[in-house]
């Protein structure tokens, strides 16, 4: 411990009887030493002891002081403590703090008053605004009268800074006092509608140039707080001056207060302009407004059609629509134990998800709605396969009892029953007329109608884990525990290829529709891509940590899904490999597949009693406006309109969304008949004929 810590621990000795003694030896002590920083507990013992001898050495002492930094902690400790023998001491030798700003403005305050501070630097503004809640009712009314009376442009334009950027109160209630305004125009505007000073801003800016120039240059955070204030307070010239910008530079806080200000003003017509330009959630807010207002454009205003088409697409817009590109829908598939499924298969036309569990059962379930449309429960064991054919209405059923069966759908009548052995693996074969087996290292081609084996293929040296046929049935894709791919033709069995791995295995094969490509996950997790019937290599999408389970050609082809164990689905272009974002699935997806217009992904996942399905790829509804939609989105929506497997709430959406895009295009039918639109009391509008036809 160093002398100066051992005297201050002895000059607040509270120890009784000797302790008084102490108190004043250390005292004295200290006010010996030549060390400045003697000073702080010497002033610390003026405010924390009741002891008149420690008080008088320590007052003698400090009266000395003649170093600017002793001085400054003295005058610190008095703005902190407000105790009455410091101020004393401080007015006697009139003393004035350098630093910290809080001492200083305070000391100025209680010294001089307010004329001390009307001189006072840029830099003391802020605290000298703090000083007007000073508890010191004095030092408070010499804060105000000093704001009041600022003399520098350079005070006047940071006071002025706190409105704009912080919309403190105290520095609002001061520059409206003191009639303060920045240089720069466009602050000064920002300024005069921050503090409601109408008639100024108006004299100012008569036009609200400066102000729309002003919210141009702003940073997004700035238009957000100027967005929230002109929602509280109503500030209609900050709606005037909003609407002079692009429409897609607007954030979505400002076109929620543009709605709150425009209301209020009973601007209808500025509302309804802003109608075909806004983002779809925000479009259908306006409309619902302006028919709850009873408000309409002319019946034979140029723009009364589109107003109709809107005003009866609205009230069909249901829910919150996070963007269709995000959205992921959860749907249960059965009940029971969470260890229930064995192995899952979604049909290639998407209409049904078949899971096997180790309860003997199948169940088919119909896409999207999840319901139970059949179960096989006349099984011999519990399901070690399953596979759709190509049609999606024939399921083939590995059993564990040395059984394959192919049942039809949706009626789940048997249609075969083939003597198999030990099946890892199935094949359906889209006609239904052949399915594959893999028994050991060995594949079976079997005749279905017969019942009998075509051909037995040598496939592979080590047990074979998977099979896929193409879409098309013409090509049959086989990978084993030894770490080879191998590609055959169909139905007479002819190899075509072999493509060799390594030791890492492979986890998840996929055929592109056209059969042209093919996909090979191996547990290095990347994914290649290559070319048949060559094996040219063409691309390799990087892997992310977890191992690939599972992967999924779009069915035109140029886009591929990759699932894996971290409940993430990621997406790239085919054949290039370009990344496209990802969504959220199941960890350790099993199965995946798109349904047959290319729009709509579904992945489930051993274990699991639900499947998920989402839309990557459409157009974003929240935030961008349609005239920002590419040619891509707009074609991706025209296909996805008439997707059977779409929601009523997602179909109005997009409803709406497209009409949109077909005014903003100019391409959008007139109605036939001109009628008014019927209040919004009604309830549902009549129906009417969706645009995207005409388009």
């Amino acid at each position: 411990m160093t002398e100066l810590a051992a005297l201050r621990t002895r000059l607040f000795d509270r120890t009784p009887l000797l302790g008084a003694g102490r108190r004043r030896q250390a005292a004295e002590a200290l006010a010996a030493l030549d060390d400045q920083s003697a000073a702080q507990p010497l002033a610390e013992s003026l405010v924390g002891l009741e002891d008149e001898a420690v008080h008088r050495v320590a007052l003698e002492r400090l009266a000395r002081l003649d170093d600017p930094a002793a001085v400054d902690a003295v005058c610190d400790l008095w703005a902190r403590s407000r105790h009455a023998r410091l101020a004393a001491l401080i007015a006697e030798q009139g003393w004035i703090a350098r630093e910290p700003y809080e001492a200083r403005v305070l000391g100025l305050l209680a010294a001089g008053g307010a004329e001390a501070m009307t001189d006072a630097l840029p830099e003391l503004v802020p605290t000298l605004v703090a000083a007007t809640e000073d508890p010191d009712t004095a030092i408070a009314d010499a804060a105000w009268t000093a704001l009041a009376g600022l003399q520098r442009q350079d005070a006047k334009e940071a006071l002025c800074a706190m409105v704009i950027e912080l919309d403190d109160r105290r520095a609002t209630k001061a520059v409206r006092e003191g009639g303060y305004l920045p240089d720069d125009p466009r602050q000064r505007a920002l300024l005069l509608l921050l503090t409601e000073q109408g008639e100024a801003d108006a004299t100012a800016d008569p036009q609200g140039d400066h102000l729309a120039e002003a919210l141009r240059v702003a940073d997004p955070e700035r238009r957000r707080h100027l967005a929230q204030k002109a929602r509280e307070l109503r500030l209609v010239p900050w709606a005037r001056a909003v609407l002079r910008r692009p429409p897609e530079d607007l954030e979505p806080i400002e076109w929620d207060a543009l709605l709150i200000v425009l209301a209020e003003a009973r601007d209808f017509a500025a509302l309804w302009r802003l109608v075909p330009l806004a983002p779809v959630v925000t479009s259908v807010a306006y409309m619902r407004f302006l028919r709850t207002a009873g408000w309409a454009p002319p019946l034979d205003a140029p723009d009364g059609a589109l107003f109709r088409k809107l005003a009866a697409l609205a009230p069909r817009c249901q829910g919150d629509p996070i963007a269709l590109a995000e959205r992921v829908r959860e749907l249960p598939i059965f009940e029971g134990k969470a260890g229930q499924a064995t192995c899952l298969a979604l049909s290639p036309d998407w209409r049904y998800l078949a899971v096997g569990g180790d309860d003997q059962v199948v169940r088919i379930v119909s896409l999207p709605d999840g319901n139970v449309v059949r179960t096989i429960d006349d099984l011999p064991g519990w399901t070690r396969a399953l596979s759709f054919g190509a049609s999606g209405h024939y399921l083939a059923v590995a059993t564990m009892k040395h059984q394959t069966r192919v049942y039809r759908l949706p009626d789940g009548l048997p249609v075969a029953y083939l003597d198999t052995r030990d099946v890892a693996a199935v094949a359906l074969r889209g006609d239904a007329r052949l399915v594959a087996t893999a028994s050991g290292p060995r594949i079976d081609l079997w005749n279905v109608e017969a019942g009998t084996i075509l051909r037995s293929l040598p496939a592979h040296g080590r047990l074979v884990k998977g099979l896929l046929i193409g879409a098309r049935g013409c090509t049959l894709a086989s990978w084993g525990a030894d770490g080879a791919t191998r590609v055959w033709s169909l139905p007479d069995g002819g190899l075509i290829g072999t493509i060799e791995g390594d030791e890492s295995g492979v986890t998840a094969v996929a055929l592109s529709p056209d059969e042209a490509r093919m996909a090979i996950a191996s547990g290095d997790q990347i994914v290649r891509v290559f070319s048949l019937p060559d094996g040219e290599l063409l691309a390799e999408l990087p892997g992310d940590g977890q191992p690939v389970r599972s992967l999924a050609f779009r069915p035109d082809g140029e886009m591929i899904a990759v699932g894996g164990h971290n409940h993430r689905v990621r997406l790239f272009t085919v054949p290039n490999g370009e990344p496209l974002g990802e969504a959220e699935g199941y960890g350790g997806a099993g199965v995946m597949a798109w349904n047959g217009m290319s729009q709509l992904l579904a992945t489930a996942a051993e274990g699991k009693r639900a499947v998920k399905i989402w839309m990557p790829g459409a157009p974003p509804m929240t935030e961008d406006t349609v005239h920002t939609a590419r040619p891509w989105e707009i074609a991706w929506a025209q296909r996805l309109h008439r997707d059977p497997s779409l929601s009523k709430d997602e179909h109005a959406w997009l409803t709406y969304w497209g009409t949109l895009v077909l005014a903003a295009r100019g391409t959008l039918p007139q109605a036939p008949a001109q009628r008014p639109v019927p209040p919004a009391a009604d309830g549902q509008p009549d129906e009417e004929p969706h645009p995207w036809e005409a388009a």
